[in-house]
């Protein structure tokens, strides 16, 4: 796929994002919009469209695998956000549109954001950019491939920096793994932890990392990778007690042997029974965490929860000394529902 020649852009805009209508997307397009950042959102689907540009940005409907399209609309942006998830084939859709956004940017300075993840093999996380470990451990072995893969665009005149994020949290949802513990906990009772559950996770509001992309953005390095966090760090087995406090009223969990994991996910669940830390030096410059820590927030204010998962509960209940204290987050609570508060 070769740059055209002497052209303007398709479109003349600041910051394109890819996977805009995503949970991490979606943050980071409002993020950057409050910022007032002229932003072009890459969705799935109609809806998505909507969504995004309700935030004022603009939007085009976009399949990653159209790697043509993606080209044309990223080409001539100042910024490209590579917020979108496309594990298919062993990440080789990701890869091809890894390729396609550096050859969109390529030779012109400007900055590309690769989206990683803090889950990675053991050793993986350590290696610096300029080494390239021979493999993997799957299941992230594509991860670490194309995080590197996006990091050879530094060769190529692209200043690219990027995103190792932690557990994620809010806006009425979560991360994959907080889904399924919410999920866990309203369908079975208890909650699931794989293995001993002794693996520690650092987290971060989902709506705080959105705004350590948009620091990266403005005033990041280049060849730097970031892992933005708030200073949490929670073990898998004790994030498993706290969803099921905020949904059940009761913190029932169970150990979930890793042989029966791995039936059911795969090689997902190895993924499970590593330490994704994030170092605080691995935050962005100017940039501090400012909402509740999970803990506080599935503990107090779980409307952060709403969703598919859990539908909470805001509403209050009189003890017997006719003081006031707050439900739990229960979709079978015997609990009179309120008014959903957004």
């Amino acid at each position: 796929m070769g740059r055209p020649a002497r052209r303007p852009p398709l479109i003349d805009v600041r910051v394109v994002v890819t996977g805009a209508g995503g949970y991490l997307g979606a943050a980071i397009v409002g993020a950057l919009r409050r910022r007032d950042h002229d932003v072009l959102a890459l969705v799935r689907d109609d809806q998505q469209a909507a969504s995004a540009g309700a935030s004022g940005a603009r939007t085009r409907v976009l399949d990653l695998r159209a790697l043509e399209m993606l080209f044309e609309h990223a080409y001539g942006a100042d910024a490209i956000v590579h917020a979108a998830y496309e594990p298919a084939n062993g990440g080789a859709v990701e890869r091809r549109a890894v390729d396609a956004l550096i050859e969109a940017l390529k030779g012109t300075g400007n900055r590309l954001v690769y989206t990683s993840t803090l889950a990675l093999p053991p050793g993986i996380a350590a290696y610096p950019a300029e080494e390239r470990p021979d493999a993997a451990a799957p299941p992230w072995h594509w991860r670490v491939a194309n995080e590197y893969r996006a990091l050879d665009g530094l060769r190529r005149g692209v200043a690219v920096s990027v995103v190792r994020p932690p557990l994620a949290y809010g806006r009425r949802g979560g991360g994959v793994v907080l889904r399924g513990m919410l999920r866990d906990a309203r369908e079975r009772g208890r909650v699931r932890y794989v293995g001993e559950g002794s693996a520690r996770w650092s987290t971060v509001h989902v709506d705080d990392l959105a705004d350590a992309y948009a620091a990266i953005l403005e005033t990041g390095e280049a060849a730097r990778v970031y892992a933005p966090s708030s200073r949490e760090h929670l073990a898998q087995r004790d994030l498993a007690t706290l969803v099921a406090l905020a949904v059940r009223g009761r913190g029932e969990t169970e150990a979930w042997p890793l042989a029966e994991a791995r039936s059911l996910l795969g090689e997902y669940a190895d993924a499970a029974t590593w330490d994704a830390l994030a170092d605080p030096g691995e935050a962005p410059p100017e940039w501090r965490p400012s909402r509740a820590p999970l803990r506080d927030t599935l503990l107090g204010d779980c409307t952060e929860f709403e969703g598919r998962d859990v539908m909470p509960l805001r509403v209050s209940t009189r003890s017997s000394s006719g003081t006031s204290r707050r439900a739990s987050c229960s979709s079978n609570s015997s609990i009179t529902r309120g008014s959903p508060v957004s």
